[in-house]
């Protein structure tokens, strides 16, 4: 009680009915409060990753008990953005000067505590106009190698949203699909288009991959690394 104000006031009643009430609505507002942290600390993956090695040939690909997930895509499309924030780092995958220069897979470990251990496997860009016939070459025998070695559980095969699919990346699509690995197409930078053609984005690709490429057993994502869009559902899916 402030000092010199009697209980039996008008001002000292006033305050203490304000305080009451205030109270009464914070107890009230309990179960609601603590539903949203419970809410917020679900949503958040804890994980903790670390850069192992730039591969440049199948003898320096890591030796490791876990299961692999591979991120594909064009050369700009948006994947070291996305292994960014994949992994709630800000400068842990870093973007090519020189895109399509160097053929090279950069493997990260991923811990996320009672949800496991993974290996999260960049692979370099593709498609990029200033590739010579040589680092193509290179390209493919390495993708074959990491592709072949049993190791690979999942792969997130990432598009421009702005662009439409190539039939050389069906072929790689389908290559992995033969090979039963999870494939998740992901459409990039969807914050550069209209909301309203997301989803007709998603559904025309779709329709490609079924009919041209014989694919119905595909997951399909739609994300803003810059914005944060859609990352939280790719989160989620990396343990399923």
């Amino acid at each position: 009680m402030l000092a010199g104000l009697s209980t039996t006031s008008p001002a000292a009643i006033l305050l203490i009915t304000s305080s009451s009430k205030i109270c009464m609505l914070f107890i009230a507002l309990m179960p609601y409060s603590i539903a949203l942290t419970v809410f917020f600390f679900r949503s958040k993956i804890n994980m903790e990753s670390s850069f192992i090695i730039s591969a440049a040939s199948q003898k320096q690909f890591p030796e490791h008990p876990y299961s692999e997930i591979g991120l594909m895509g064009k050369s700009n499309c948006g994947k070291s953005s996305l292994v960014n924030a994949l992994l709630q780092r800000k400068k842990l995958a870093y973007r090519s000067a020189t895109p399509g220069s160097t053929v090279m897979i950069n493997f990260y470990k991923v811990s996320a505590g009672d949800k496991g251990v993974f290996i999260l496997a960049d692979m370099p860009g593709y498609g990029y106009s200033k590739t010579n016939k040589a680092v193509s070459k290179g390209w493919n025998d390495l993708m074959e190698a990491f592709f072949n070695r049993g190791c690979l559980r999942k792969v997130f095969f990432l598009i421009d949203i702005r662009r439409k699919i190539e039939d050389f990346e069906i072929k790689y699509l389908k290559y992995l699909y033969k090979l039963g690995v999870q494939l998740t197409v992901i459409l990039t930078k969807n914050d550069k288009v209209k909301k309203s053609e997301i989803h007709k984005a998603m559904n025309q690709m779709k329709k490609v991959l079924e009919t041209e490429g014989k694919m119905t057993k595909l997951n399909f994502h739609s994300i803003s690394s810059l914005k944060g869009t859609g990352v939280k559902d790719l989160q989620d899916s990396l343990f399923s």
